[in-house]
């Protein structure tokens, strides 16, 4: 017997309703999470390092605007960001999260457009437009 439940187990909270929603139906049922609720974390997750990711090059654009280089400091932190992306996202998602975050708009303010591998331009605003463009890599 299987039960989908949109089940979070980030806190202990969580955890404890779970094995008490187990001591209340019984050992050996099988309890898995929803692939909606699946779907909407790694959504989630998304936004959530996207939404970081945009206001540290903000700070760093702030800090170089006055005067201050942290280029050699971030180096290696965005090295060890980049591979965290590349190990969940796969190559070619991390490196156009990392091209919309740091290049996609220009000193002018502009936003720039991806061309993809057909040659197709694509204008990505928004963080939706983007999360929405990386589907299409899905399972590539």
């Amino acid at each position: 017997m299987h039960i989908y439940l949109p089940i979070k187990l980030q806190n202990k909270k969580k955890k404890k309703q779970l094995k008490n929603l187990t001591d209340l139906i019984g050992k050996g049922i099988n309890i898995q999470e929803s692939k909606k609720s699946t779907k909407l974390k790694e959504e989630q997750f998304f936004f959530d390092i996207l939404t970081e990711l945009c206001q540290l090059e903000a700070k760093s654009q702030i800090l170089s605007a006055t005067g201050v280089n942290i280029m050699e400091y971030e180096d290696g932190y965005l090295k060890v960001i980049d591979s965290l992306l590349e190990k969940h996202f796969g190559e070619t998602k991390s490196q156009i999260i990392m091209w919309w975050v740091f290049e996609s708009i220009n000193p002018e303010g502009e936003i720039s457009t991806l061309v993809d591998e057909n040659q197709k331009h694509h204008l990505l605003k928004t963080p939706e437009e983007l999360y929405k463009f990386l589907k299409r890599y899905d399972g590539k």
